[in-house]
């Protein structure tokens, strides 16, 4: 294809080139000595020499690299093509690679190789770690940078001044860095505004006449049980491996039948290296779960959930806090505030409820002797 820019600046060179020798020419001295053209030959062979050299490129507006500075995240050297070249085999689509034309987003970015047919960012766990906390103070540094410079406007220069002001009084910054905090995912004051919007919607929905939570639970993982989710997770390693068919069955790329349901030891490998199915899975099938089972036989009207991770083996899980309808409560509710029930009975009236409604089929034994 043909570098249009490159064709007008070679006729600009030309140009150039012709206009500087008429120049020599017309200011040689011209005496019939011949020193006219002898002043003239030079430049025209100059000017043959520009035209035929090859243009220079035009000025590039891509992003310099600095592979001199230590610091990963403000440097845009690029960090993950050396510190994992065995993902990055050829070198490039590093997120601050300097080929680049425009920027991007380090979360699309890092979601976009997550996706990969191949699954191998998947299955490197030091990668998604490092990943994930490289997004996360790419995204702090950003609102903090916007912070500062839109609500911010005298900082304090250095700490000792910082701790004159505090000495005298003066709070407003520590205040205005606690107010941004929340928006760092994790911290302190994140924490304590999500218990606020709790509270929140706990007041909302009283206020609207529908009452406190009267259900607490956690919803867990199966992981290594629900068939939907190993039969997704065989077409993953499926894909992953190639797409290899032998005798109509999926197999590995050594020629094994993928085969979890049988094979253990595959079974936890597989749950361990594609965690993005199963986290995926367990929370469309918690929504399906809430949206049917939750609403038509428990009754659910409104619930406030928190996706956690267990500390042992590290699969998610969702605690949740559930108003139930009226009408699936009331009758319980008159029982109880029929006077004159001691709290063994109204313990026995709970437990009843419970079992014809969620179906439960154990129960403890009251008696502490």
């Amino acid at each position: 294809m043909i570098n249009p820019y490159s064709k007008a600046k070679s006729a600009r060179s030309v140009t150039r080139a012709a206009a500087a020798a008429a120049a020599a020419a017309a200011a040689a001295p011209n005496d019939g000595s011949g020193g006219g053209a002898a002043t003239t030959k030079p430049v025209a062979k100059k000017a043959k020499k520009v035209a035929t050299e090859p243009p220079s490129p035009p000025p590039s507006k891509k992003r310099t690299t600095d592979n001199n500075t230590s610091d990963p995240f403000v440097s845009p050297s690029r960090i993950f093509t050396n510190a994992f070249p065995w993902l990055f085999p050829g070198g490039i689509a590093d997120f601050r690679d300097a080929d680049r034309e425009a920027d991007i987003d380090a979360s699309n970015w890092a979601r976009h190789l997550l996706r990969q047919a191949d699954g191998r960012f998947q299955r490197d766990k030091l990668w998604c770690f490092f990943v994930y906390n490289y997004c996360q103070r790419h995204r702090n540094n950003d609102d903090g940078k916007y912070f500062v410079n839109t609500h911010i406007y005298d900082p304090p220069k250095s700490l000792d001044e910082l701790k004159e002001q505090l000495e005298n009084g003066e709070t407003s910054f520590v205040s205005k860095l606690i107010f941004y905090s929340k928006r760092v995912r994790g911290s302190d004051s994140y924490w304590r505004a999500e218990r606020a919007k709790l509270y929140t919607w706990i007041s909302h929905h009283i206020e609207a006449g529908n009452g406190p939570p009267d259900v607490f639970m956690t919803l867990s993982c199966s992981e290594y049980f629900w068939p939907d989710m190993l039969r997704l997770l065989e077409e993953r390693i499926w894909i992953a491996e190639g797409q290899n068919m032998v005798d109509g069955k999926r197999c590995y790329r050594d020629g094994r039948k993928i085969d979890l349901s049988n094979n253990k030891t595959d079974r936890n490998k597989a749950i361990n290296d594609y965690a993005l199915v199963v986290q995926q899975f367990f929370i469309k099938r918690a929504e399906d779960f809430l949206n049917t089972v939750g609403k038509q036989v428990f009754g659910i009207d409104h619930y406030w959930g928190r996706i956690e991770f267990a500390k042992g083996r590290g699969q998610i899980h969702l605690h949740l806090l559930a108003i139930l309808n009226k009408k699936t409560t009331k009758d319980l509710q008159d029982q109880l505030n029929d006077g004159g029930k001691s709290h063994d009975d109204q313990s026995k009236l709970v437990g009843q409820w419970a079992e014809r409604v969620f179906g439960m089929t154990s129960s403890i034994n009251g008696n502490n002797g």
